[in-house]
């Protein structure tokens, strides 16, 4: 997977747009606090539609859950949700369900109150569009596409590691430990 198709997906997050498999790794490098004082996210809903919604599962939910509170190196000062689609209640609670009391007390949605955003987020961070002083969406994004290409040899190394899970104390950690078993369990019959 090359550069180009990582800068494609992108997301508007507090410090700016970026993928976000690249821009904790370059925040950790260059901000010895970004660790301590943690992430606030935003999340624009806006033209989702709840078609959207129907292509994640309970198990692709619970995947999202455990990785954002359990496997995230970045501690999760809060996510907020703006312009929120009819039926996105019914999928935001399930999703809550599945979270600890800590994670749940850090969700917001604000849909399109942004003076009730504005009292956990600073104007003077935020994006133009969400009626900040923070630049706009596409500077902010242009700003990311340089940092990351000023990163890739870095990034690219990064990618060729991973765990040892042989070397791990105690049992291994499996998709199915975690998660319990994927699939369809509908009855067979034969002949």
């Amino acid at each position: 997977m090359g550069l180009e198709s990582r800068t494609q997906n992108q997301r508007t997050r507090i410090r700016g747009c970026a993928p976000m498999r690249t821009q904790p790794p370059i925040c950790f490098m260059e901000d010895d606090q970004f660790v301590v004082s943690g992430v606030r996210s935003i999340l624009d809903l806006d033209n989702v539609t709840m078609a959207h919604f129907t292509h994640m599962t309970p198990m692709l939910m619970k995947k999202m859950v455990v990785t954002g509170q359990d496997a995230r190196p970045i501690r999760t000062k809060g996510s907020h949700f703006l312009n929120t689609p009819a039926g996105f209640e019914t999928v935001f609670n399930f999703m809550k369900g599945l979270m600890n009391e800590k994670n749940k007390s850090r969700l917001y949605v604000h849909n399109k109150n942004y003076d009730e955003m504005y009292k956990y987020i600073s104007k003077d961070i935020l994006p133009a569009e969400y009626g900040g002083d923070g630049g706009s969406i596409p500077s902010i994004i242009d700003y990311w596409k340089k940092k990351i290409l000023e990163y890739s040899s870095w990034l690219e190394e990064d990618m060729k590691y991973g765990t040892d899970e042989s070397r791990r104390i105690g049992k291994p950690k499996t998709a199915e430990d975690m998660f319990g078993a994927e699939g369809s369990f509908r009855q067979l019959q034969f002949d």
